[in-house]
């Protein structure tokens, strides 16, 4: 069960990421400013995610604010979604993504 609830995690991370990345190329006017978004925001993203919040990071968090910065991120992907008016996308992946954040506890993956 621990590696059905890391495939999923996978898979809402990589969401997030395109998700972000949609929306940041879809509100600027300019070009510049698109290629820049697109690319800036997944990269703060990843590395927030990467420092803080992954398992194999040497200097990751402890709960609660652990789980506050999955929320974060994750939420950040529903409301990218959600501005792109993609609601049904959004809904799904924030069920998914609560869903996913319930069962870490049960499964020691904290």
């Amino acid at each position: 069960m621990q590696v059905i609830n890391d495939g999923v995690r996978f898979v809402l991370e990589l969401a997030t990421l395109v998700a972000v990345a949609w929306l940041s190329w879809r509100l600027p006017d300019k070009a510049y400013a698109k290629v820049l978004l697109a690319v800036a925001t997944p990269v703060v993203i990843g590395t927030i995610w990467a420092i803080w919040i992954s398992a194999n990071s040497a200097s990751k968090v402890d709960d609660p604010l652990r789980l506050l910065l999955e929320v974060a991120v994750f939420g950040s992907g529903v409301a990218a979604l959600a501005a792109l008016q993609h609601s049904r996308w959004a809904l799904l992946m924030g069920a998914v993504a609560i869903l996913h954040l319930v069962m870490t506890f049960p499964l020691g993956q904290r």
